[in-house]
């Protein structure tokens, strides 16, 4: 074949450490967090508990706090992108697809796609939309060091996500 298209899947980094941790850490091991509930100081808000578990998880020392974090965790909450996406992508083509934005990402594809070497313009099929976020549990207002870690940790995603609009790469 002529070739394939190299297609990067990257999330929200601030939505995919929220919905990790509400939706599986949180119920699981929560109670394993300095102050988390069952402990003798376990007036703490989720928002907070929250932030705790982001600067653990996202320290250099998580990997071995086993107690915490296993190896799944650390994989789970890892960024899309360990390098710049220009030196990922290399020769080969390649477009961010922003799981916040299906439907511009299909249409980034779909344009990659008819141009050379493919020539493929056929539309794609639909791709499940991901479910609209709750206004019951939106996303937290983070601190500044908890923001800039993540900003820190997460350079290289947010970097594609914020080229993506830019078209195909």
């Amino acid at each position: 074949g002529i070739g394939r298209l190299r297609v990067i899947f990257v999330r929200s980094p601030l939505a995919r450490l929220r919905s990790f941790f509400r939706g599986y850490w949180q119920p699981r091991k929560g109670h394993l967090l300095p102050d988390g509930p069952g402990s003798a100081d376990s007036d703490r808000s989720e928002d907070h508990a929250f932030e705790t578990w982001v600067e653990l998880i996202l320290s250099p020392e998580a990997s071995s706090n086993s107690t915490l974090f296993e190896s799944t965790d650390l994989d789970h909450v890892a960024p899309a992108l360990q390098k710049p996406p220009s030196s990922e992508g290399g020769r080969h083509p390649f477009v961010i697809f922003s799981l916040e934005d299906v439907e511009l990402s299909v249409r980034r594809v779909e344009r990659a796609l008819c141009q050379s070497p493919f020539q493929h313009c056929t539309p794609l099929p639909s791709f499940p939309a991901p479910p609209k976020r709750s206004s019951k549990h939106p996303l937290p207002a983070l601190s500044q060091r908890v923001a800039a870690l993540i900003q820190s940790y997460y350079r290289h995603d947010l970097d594609a996500l914020a080229h993506a609009a830019d078209g195909p790469q």
